[in-house]
């Protein structure tokens, strides 16, 4: 029973999958549940997977869960504690999204992407110096991302440094 129990569940999982490429996420969500019930000990790949397409639907406490579940059976995946990061930030948790930027930029210190949520972060909780320090950091690592150059300029508007954000925005305009 437990084999067939076990097979069934990978057949679901692989539904989840397909459903989630045609971007049907309602069914993809509903396959990846029968998929958890049927079997525990999944990896944290299909907990991710699971949680991605949860996050889609704005089931976002359930895709926390499973990011969860992910981040404790790998850890050591940036991607993980980057895509809590984002959930956390929908929920409006921005200390737990800047400590799961943190986490992913510890664990993956080049990536232009972590730098940039953290920094966004950091601004919708208010703390506009941390987060042009850490969109900075962002353009060092990718300078030809005009979108950050872009919100470097919207940040430095709000702090009314005006000739500052023209010059970020003409940098942007330039890519």
């Amino acid at each position: 029973m437990e084999l067939k129990q076990d097979w069934s569940a990978g057949v679901y999982r692989e539904m989840g999958d397909v459903f989630e490429a045609k971007v049907m996420l309602t069914e993809a969500i509903a396959a990846y549940q029968k998929a958890a019930e049927l079997k525990q000990d999944w990896n944290a790949g299909f907990y991710a997977k699971f949680a991605a397409a949860q996050l889609k639907q704005k089931q976002i406490d359930e895709a926390i869960a499973n990011y969860r579940k992910a981040i404790e059976l790998k850890a050591d995946n940036p991607a993980f504690h980057s895509a809590i990061g984002n959930a956390y930030l929908q929920k409006g948790w921005y200390d737990e999204a800047i400590n799961a930027f943190r986490q992913a930029v510890q664990l993956k210190p080049d990536a232009a992407g972590n730098y940039k949520s953290m920094g966004d972060a950091f601004s919708q909780k208010g703390q506009l110096d941390e987060a042009l320090s850490a969109y900075l950091r962002a353009t060092e690592l990718k300078p030809d991302a005009a979108g950050i150059y872009r919100t470097i300029g919207d940040l430095l508007l709000k702090q009314n440094r005006d000739a500052e954000a023209l010059t970020y925005y003409r940098r942007a305009i330039a890519l």
